[in-house]
């Protein structure tokens, strides 16, 4: 369904998306998980320590081997909740920008040409990660 979107003089300017379509981020758009990428950046900007970082590559390759387990799931949110407690949004939000441009280059190219199409037909994309 489409609606007309209304410009200020009153005359109808573009149309609504047509749909949504949800990526996931890893194992969708990456071949693997996203977190290692955003956890080196995480220690570059001094939120986690080395030794998290190294826990934690592990812990990334056991799920990338096994999939994903409570255990894995309960320690991922500790590690991540513990690194963000009392940090500013600027903070974050240099970590999530530098994990982007990083992770951008990552993409798979057939993925992207899928969400290139989905936006040309003019739907809504929207890339979802719980990592």
């Amino acid at each position: 369904m489409e609606h007309a979107a209304g410009s200020p003089t009153g005359g109808s300017t573009s149309t609504a998306p047509r749909g949504l379509v949800i990526f996931d981020l890893d194992r969708t758009l990456l071949r693997d998980s996203s977190l290692a990428t955003v956890a080196r950046v995480a220690l570059r900007h001094r939120l986690i320590s080395p030794t998290k970082l190294v826990t934690g590559l592990i812990r990334n390759a056991r799920y990338a081997r096994e999939g994903e387990s409570g255990a894995l799931v309960d320690y991922a949110r500790e590690t991540v909740l513990g690194a963000i407690a009392g940090r500013t949004v600027d903070d974050l939000l240099v970590v999530v920008e530098t994990s982007i441009d990083r992770l951008v280059l990552r993409l798979r190219p057939s993925i992207v040409e899928a969400l290139q199409d989905h936006l040309e037909r003019g739907e809504r994309c929207i890339v979802v990660s719980a990592s």
